[in-house]
C-alpha cells in the first residue's frame, strides 16, 4: 500500500493527566487518534487548554500515548501571564524530565507595553548548571503618535562578555495618511559595535492609497553612499484591485532599469480569477509564462479551487502542477485538500485532506486527517474536541476502566475497579459536548443500554468523586 504521509498536528500537544484542577476557568479537551485500519483506532495525544474568565488561554499542559507501556506520558507544558488590558505579559515553556519524574524550564519569554503597544520583549532561555534564567534575545520597538511602529530591533545576549549586542534593526516614516514611506534595515557592525546601513526602500502610493512604486537601495560601504538596486511598480483598475506587479532591476552600466518579472491578475467583481507570472527573456526582449494560478469561488464569494500550472518544456502549454479544493457550510470552512499532478498517470495524486466539524458556537469540535491511497482516501487521524469542562481531575484510565465493544450498536459493558466505584457514575456526550445520557455505576459491572441513542461518535465520561476518565466510543 502506498500513502503519501502529510502529517500536520494541529493540536499544541497533550494533557498531562495526574490531578489536573483548574479553578475558575474553562477547559477545551482535545483527543487524538491514529487509524491503523478504516475499522480500528488508537489514542495518541490529548491537550487541555485552560483559559481565564476573559477568555484568556493560561495553561496548555501535554502528554502523550506510550503504547509501548499503554500509559500517558508527559511532553510538554505551556503558562501564559497577562496584564489589566489582557496583553500577554509572560510565556514560559516546560519539558518533561523523564529521569526526575518532574516539570523543568527551557524558556520563557516577558513582555511589556505601553498604551497597548509591545515595546519590550525579553527572552530567556533556562540554565541547568547554575539553575537559573539566562538572557537570550530581546525585541525593542518605539511607536509614533498614532501608533505607527519608528522604529523595531532585535539584540542577542553575549555570554562571553554579558552585555546586548545587535542583530538588526528597522526605521520606518509614514506619511500622513499613516503610510510607510521609508524603512531603513541595519545590520550590527560587531567589529565598531554600531549599527550599519544595509539597505532601504522607499514607498510611493496614488490618491487611494495604493502602493504604487518601492523603490529599493543598498549600502555601498566603500563609498558610502546609498544605490539603487530595484524597483516594483504596480498598477490597480477602478476596484482598486492589483492588475500588474512588475520588478526592474537597476543596471548601473546603461543607467537604465532592466525588466525582471512581473505578476498580472484577472478578477471577476472582486475576486481574483487568474494569475499569470511571467520572467524576461534578454535574448527575446520579451515576456515569457512561467507559471499560473486560476482560482474557483463559491455563491457567497469563498474560495473553493486554487489550480497551479506550470509552462511545459517546449514552452508551448500550460501543465497541471497542483490544487487545493476548499468546501463550507454555513461560512465555515469544513474541507481542505492538497493534490499534486502525476505525470505518469497524468492524473491528480493526493497529498494531505483535512475535514472539520463545527458545534452550534462555529467551533470546531472534529478534525479529521486523510492521506492518499492510490486513488483514494485513507483517514489517518481524528481529533476531538470537549469543551466548557469545569475545574476537574483528571486521572490515568490504565487498568482502571474498561468499555467494550466499541462498536457498540445496543449495550455497553463497563468494568471498573473497586476503588473508584463509589460514588461513580456515567455521562454519555455528544461531539457538541451536549449530555446524552446519565446513569449511575452499581457494581464493578455495568450494562448501559444505548440502543435509543443515535449512531455516531460520542464520549463517555466514568466520573468517581473527584476524578473523572473520558473515553472515545462508536455507537451504530
Amino acid at each position: 500500500m502506498k500513502a503519501k504521509i502529510f502529517f500536520i498536528i494541529l493540536i499544541i500537544g497533550v494533557l498531562s493527566t495526574i490531578n489536573i484542577v483548574a479553578q475558575n476557568t474553562t477547559i477545551d479537551t482535545i483527543i487524538c487518534y491514529s487509524y491503523p485500519s478504516a475499522n480500528d483506532s488508537n489514542q495518541t495525544s490529548m491537550s487541555i487548554y485552560h483559559y481565564d474568565e476573559n477568555d484568556n488561554l493560561i495553561l496548555i499542559e501535554n502528554i502523550d500515548w506510550n503504547s509501548n507501556t499503554d500509559n500517558w506520558v508527559n511532553y510538554t507544558k505551556y503558562e501564559y501571564e497577562y496584564d489589566e488590558n489582557n496583553n500577554q505579559t509572560l510565556f514560559v515553556y516546560y519539558l518533561w524530565d523523564i529521569n526526575t519524574n518532574s516539570w523543568v524550564y527551557f524558556s520563557k519569554t516577558e513582555r511589556f507595553f505601553e498604551n497597548n503597544n509591545d515595546t519590550l520583549s525579553i527572552k530567556y532561555s533556562w540554565q541547568d548548571s547554575t539553575n537559573e534564567w539566562i538572557n537570550y534575545n530581546k525585541y525593542v520597538a518605539n511607536y509614533d503618535y498614532f501608533n505607527n511602529k519608528t522604529l523595531t530591533a532585535t539584540y542577542i545576549w553575549d555570554n562571553n562578555i554579558n552585555i546586548w549586542k545587535g542583530d538588526y534593526r528597522y526605521d520606518y516614516e509614514y506619511n500622513a495618511y499613516n503610510k510607510a514611506t521609508l524603512r531603513k534595515y541595519y545590520v550590527w557592525d560587531n567589529t565598531n559595535n554600531i549599527w550599519e546601513y544595509h539597505d532601504k526602500h522607499e514607498y510611493t502610493y496614488d490618491s487611494y492609497n495604493n502602493l504604487i512604486t518601492d523603490l529599493s537601495y543598498y549600502w555601498d560601504s566603500n563609498t558610502n553612499n546609498w544605490e539603487i538596486s530595484n524597483k516594483i511598480e504596480s498598477i490597480y483598475d477602478s476596484n482598486n484591485n492589483q492588475i500588474t506587479n512588475t520588478i526592474y532591476f537597476w543596471d548601473s552600466y546603461s543607467d537604465l532599469w532592466i525588466n525582471y518579472s512581473k505578476h498580472e491578475y484577472t478578477y471577476n467583481g472582486n475576486n481574483r480569477t487568474l494569475e499569470i507570472y511571467y520572467v524576461w527573456d534578454s535574448y527575446t526582449n520579451s515576456w515569457v509564462n512561467n507559471y499560473k494560478n486560476e482560482f474557483s469561488y463559491n455563491i457567497d464569494n469563498e474560495i473553493t479551487l486554487k489550480t497551479h500550472y506550470t509552462r511545459n518544456s517546449n514552452n508551448t502549454d500550460w501543465d497541471y502542477s497542483e490544487k487545493y479544493e476548499y468546501a463550507y457550510n454555513n461560512n465555515k470552512n469544513t474541507m481542505e485538500a492538497y493534490y499534486t499532478w502525476d505525470d505518469n498517470t497524468n492524473a491528480w495524486e493526493g497529498n494531505y485532506k483535512y475535514e472539520y466539524t463545527f458545534n452550534n458556537d462555529n467551533k470546531i469540535i472534529i478534525t479529521t486527517n486523510y492521506l492518499w491511497n492510490y486513488t483514494y482516501w485513507e483517514i489517518a487521524t481524528r481529533c476531538f474536541t470537549i469543551s466548557n469542562t469545569i475545574g476537574i481531575d483528571i486521572i490515568n484510565s490504565k487498568n482502571i476502566v474498561s468499555v467494550y465493544p466499541n462498536p457498540a450498536s445496543s449495550k455497553l459493558h463497563i468494568s471498573i475497579k473497586d476503588e473508584y466505584l463509589k460514588n461513580s457514575y456515567i455521562e454519555i456526550l455528544n461531539t457538541d459536548s451536549k449530555l446524552i445520557k446519565k446513569e449511575k455505576l452499581g457494581s464493578k459491572q455495568n450494562i448501559i443500554d444505548v440502543s435509543n441513542i443515535t449512531s455516531g461518535i460520542y464520549f463517555i465520561k466514568i466520573i468517581s468523586n473527584d476524578n473523572i476518565i473520558t473515553k472515545k466510543i462508536i455507537i451504530k
